[in-house]
């Protein structure tokens, strides 16, 4: 995996289709083909991917969401899981000979940052009104708006960057070490870094992603 930019592997007209795209495209049927054959067969008692299935369904519900936002608030798991998964796997998928994270790259993690700026705001407009909604900018006084207004606007650009930024410093970080201590530092322990430090980072994209939604409630 590459601190550089994404490759272009070709234009489909004036749209350049880079490294990221493939990778996420990739991603993204390996996931369909992953949820059709684990809801093809399903069994009152689970078995085999439908557990496995089934602990992620309750980990994002029961843990993240009825923790951090409180009961009643399920019909975010669709989301907030498919954002865990998704980002754990673009994550993961750096450490295969070949392939770029897509999560490396900028525009993904802006992307997935501004979706949940979008939902967090719609949380906070049904759940107070609009007009309650907007007066939260205003609290505590009406000198404040900017300083609210500022806060809320800097939420994607922080979240997008904080992932990108530990996500392309762990691949500087791995390739100094084994530059200066190759014999130290084994391709396994190395292995093993990434996958902790991936799967650490999409931890921790997630929760921000249901902090902002509850916080904005």
């Amino acid at each position: 995996m590459s601190g550089d930019g994404p490759r272009i592997f070709f234009q489909l007209g004036p749209v350049p289709i880079t490294e990221t795209i493939v990778v996420t495209w990739i991603i993204m049927i390996a996931l369909v083909i992953f949820a059709v054959i684990v809801t093809r067969n399903l069994r009152r008692v689970p078995k085999g991917s439908q557990h496995m299935a089934e602990i992620i369904v309750e980990g994002v519900g029961g843990y993240l969401i009825d923790n951090l936002m409180g009961p009643g608030n399920r019909h975010y798991v669709p989301f907030i899981g498919t954002i865990m998964i998704y980002v754990t796997c673009s994550n993961l998928i750096g450490t295969v000979p070949g392939f770029r994270a897509p999560t490396a790259d900028l525009n993904t993690d802006i992307a997935i940052a501004l979706l949940v700026y979008i939902v967090s705001n719609a949380a906070g407009i049904r759940s107070k009104g609009v007009i309650k909604y907007v007066k939260s900018f205003f609290e505590p006084f009406f000198l404040m708006f900017p300083i609210n207004l500022v806060g809320e606007l800097a939420k994607p650009v922080s979240h997008a960057f904080r992932l990108f930024g530990n996500m392309v410093g762990g691949i500087f970080i791995i390739g100094i070490m084994f530059m200066f201590v190759p014999w130290v530092i084994p391709s396994g322990l190395s292995l093993w870094f990434d996958i902790a430090q991936g799967m650490i980072q999409a931890f921790v994209f997630t929760m921000l992603a249901v902090a902002y939604i509850a916080v904005a409630k």
